[in-house]
């Protein structure tokens, strides 16, 4: 007997394409058995868009995105849960080809393209990480992977969420969402994700990820780096038992990449800030140390 499949739509202030996405939803070729949306405080028209479906509407004061991502698994009862961002597209046959495929495994997933405002992009998530190099795809058949896609996640998300499909008690098991992160909630869940067994990837196109001026992504760029840190410290520390010497190796470069980053962008940010200030550029000694600051990240 098939296994019901749960489509989670977290959103925010998702008004201008939320219509879109889940007419996607509701397009599948194998339809899933439930459609539940968490309107995480929006102040636009999410939820009365949200309505106008045959979905599970939840309203909640804002929690940010892993307080809405919790929620959405919570409220599940499906026995299999597929994320779809309340921004992106599924391709007709997304949950048909991966609901055929996952058996046994933790995770079923796909590709997706990047779909600009002015247009979609031909490279894809997969494309441009270290997938490729890791685990050597089939170009037109499923790839089974017994192990080891969690190096894929530590450099960054090269599986889009909206790609997966996933068992509702192995999203639990994995830990959910740790709420004390802003961005990269979704990355350190797949790490925990992929390491609890194998996965299989099928090379289709299953999802548009669309990309604009309000993706959490695309905000500021200090801030992203902040909390890449912490995602990588906490990997570092929650999953240690599960990593080789590579892996702790891989962190502590990434680390200092993105410490290097932070010192970067907050001498960037301090110069912005003088320059902007009144009167700034009439003190030439303060002028200089913040060219030096900005410079030298001192």
């Amino acid at each position: 007997m098939a296994m019901t499949i749960s489509c989670l739509i977290p959103a925010y202030n998702a008004a201008p394409f939320l219509a879109e996405a889940l007419e996607s939803a509701l397009g599948q070729t194998r339809p899933p058995d439930e459609i539940v949306v968490v309107d995480d405080g929006s102040t636009d028209d999410t939820a009365e868009i949200a309505a106008r479906y045959p979905v599970r509407l939840i309203r909640q004061a804002n929690r940010g995105i892993s307080g809405a991502r919790n929620a959405c698994v919570a409220a599940a009862t499906g026995e299999r849960i597929a994320w779809l961002d309340a921004d992106d597209l599924w391709m007709p046959d997304h949950l048909e080809r991966l609901e055929a495929i996952l058996g046994d495994h933790v995770m079923a997933f796909g590709d997706a393209v990047r779909l600009f405002q002015d247009g979609p992009e031909t490279e894809t998530y997969l494309d441009r990480s270290t997938f490729a190099a890791l685990f050597s795809p089939a170009s037109d058949e499923p790839t089974v992977i017994e192990r080891g896609l969690h190096k894929a996640f530590l450099p960054g998300l090269c599986v889009s969420m909206e790609t997966t499909l996933v068992r509702r008690a192995d999203a639990i098991r994995a830990g959910l969402f740790f709420s004390g992160l802003a961005t990269s909630e979704d990355r350190f869940h797949m790490i925990a994700l992929s390491l609890l067994g194998s996965a299989v990837h099928d090379p289709h196109i299953h999802a548009h990820a669309r990309i604009h001026g309000g993706n959490t992504t695309l905000a500021s760029d200090l801030a992203v780096a902040k909390e890449k840190l912490k995602a990588l410290s906490l990997a570092e520390t929650a999953f240690a038992r599960d990593l080789d010497a590579d892996d702790r190796l891989t962190i502590k470069r990434l680390k200092r990449e993105e410490r290097a980053r932070i010192r970067r962008l907050s001498a960037d940010q301090g110069l912005s800030v003088f320059v902007r200030a009144p009167g700034a550029l009439t003190d030439p000694k303060q002028a200089v140390r913040a060219l030096r600051s900005s410079a030298f990240g001192d």
